[in-house]
């Protein structure tokens, strides 16, 4: 796939993959690319906010396919609110599991091609 980081900071994780390595038949991104590209960019993010976590898995995703891509893509995950993220810390302090619920939006060219909500679950 030939992915690459783009961003990996406290706002979240943005990961980047060429269009030419995950073209399709029709020359355009193949939807098994989008999705793990997406679904791999959620699992950096939780696994960036809980780095002490042994193992993160993603339990559930669900992905929309909104338009071909065409182009270059890249994988977009905001962290998102603190409340969310301190139930999401507490509950594994406390439990040694916890889940969180990530969006992820798939961009080519500034425009929005796809994108995945997840549940990713961290376990001791």
């Amino acid at each position: 796939m030939q992915v690459k980081v783009v961003q990996a900071s406290e706002q979240g994780v943005t990961l980047a993959a060429p269009l030419e390595a995950n073209r399709n038949d029709k020359g355009t991104a193949f939807a098994g690319s989008i999705g793990s590209l997406a679904t791999v960019t959620g699992w950096c993010l939780a696994s960036q906010l809980l780095p002490e976590a042994a193992s993160i898995v993603a339990q559930e995703t669900a992905i929309r396919y909104l338009k071909p891509i065409d182009d270059k893509f890249v994988a977009v995950c905001q962290t998102p609110d603190t409340d969310a993220v301190a139930r999401f810390r507490q509950h594994f302090s406390r439990r040694g599991l916890a889940r969180i619920e990530l969006t992820v939006q798939v961009l080519s060219g500034g425009e929005l091609g796809a994108e995945l909500s997840g549940r990713y679950v961290a376990s001791r």
